[in-house]
């Protein structure tokens, strides 16, 4: 949630596509990596960074959605 706006933001200066892209990826790679950590500090900065992914993605989507 605090990342949402420097996505929006990012998003009106970038490339919309690519922000999103890295945002899944992010997403995706986090979620998976984060499934083999042991440790519950190491699992709340993956989930941490799942949220900044999802920001990203719940921020863009919309727009490009609307430009379609």
């Amino acid at each position: 949630m605090v990342f949402a706006p420097i996505f929006g933001y990012l998003g009106d200066r970038y490339s919309r596509r690519l922000i999103m892209a890295f945002g899944v990826a992010l997403w995706s790679i986090t979620t998976f990596a984060g499934s083999y950590i042991y440790t519950y500090a190491g699992f709340a900065v993956f989930r941490g960074m799942v949220g900044i992914g999802e920001a990203s993605y719940s921020t863009i989507a919309p727009t490009i959605i609307s430009d379609l």
